[in-house]
């Protein structure tokens, strides 16, 4: 992808700005993002069948966040003096847009030093680019409502700290490769909802669920945003 070698990019500068000569050694961690929903071609609701087949996000500020109770044990020659410690995070500003509609997404790839992290933090941000089809949006998600097309959005904006269902695991590098999944579990994104008063208000042939849809839609907008972010789950691959 044209934005992941920057991605990379920057991490190692702001890698290289961080360390001094005293910093321990590194390893490696690769980061990608996957949407779960991949696997299941509908999902029942409660009289319904829902179908998901484009995800799209707008995403920033990834952030690998020291456990400090482990760190500065661990690496108290570390300072505040531009290098790594409790107070230092190795960040990705974005935004980029990831889009999870066919497959595994390669978030990044590179060394960091090693240390405990105890979880990864990103933000959800509205698309500013108006030359993308996300402007506006941070998350788009289309599909199929009983045959009939859908296309929900959002325009929320919301940091989301990203950890493993075993809260007592951390994120160790030591010196060899991690790598982790953020695992978007969208294939519950409509269960439980009732979705059977959801219908194409306005008649232009698709169900809009959005802020501002014209199809009435805007109370179940927001509660699957709030869903969402309660859906994103840290793994190992």
């Amino acid at each position: 992808m044209k934005f992941f070698k920057s991605l990379t990019t920057l991490v190692v500068l702001i890698i290289l700005s961080s360390c001094s000569e005293e910093t321990p050694n590194s390893g490696r961690i690769s980061l990608t993002a996957r949407n779960s929903s991949n696997s299941v071609a509908a999902k029942s609701t409660v009289n319904q069948q829902v179908s998901i087949d484009q995800v799209k996000l707008s995403v920033s500020n990834f952030e690998l966040e020291l456990d400090s109770q482990i760190s500065d044990n661990q690496n108290n020659n570390w300072d505040d003096n531009g290098t790594f410690d409790s107070q230092d995070e190795v960040e990705l500003k974005g935004p980029f847009v990831l889009n999870l509609s066919s497959g595994d997404v390669n978030v990044l790839a590179t060394e960091v030093p090693n240390a405990t992290f105890e979880e990864i933090e990103f933000q959800f941000e509205v698309n500013q680019d108006q030359n993308s089809e996300m402007f506006n949006k941070s998350i788009e998600i289309s599909g199929t409502l009983n045959s009939v097309p859908f296309v929900f959005w959002h325009n929320f904006e919301d940091k989301v700290d990203i950890d493993f269902e075993d809260k007592q695991k951390d994120i160790v590098i030591n010196n060899g490769l991690n790598s982790l999944v953020l695992n978007f579990d969208l294939s519950v994104l409509f269960e439980g909802e009732d979705l059977s008063l959801i219908t194409d208000t306005n008649q232009d042939g698709k169900i809009e669920i959005s802020p501002t849809d014209a199809d009435g839609n805007n109370v179940l907008a927001n509660k699957l945003k709030d869903k969402i972010k309660m859906l994103v789950h840290l793994l190992n691959d």
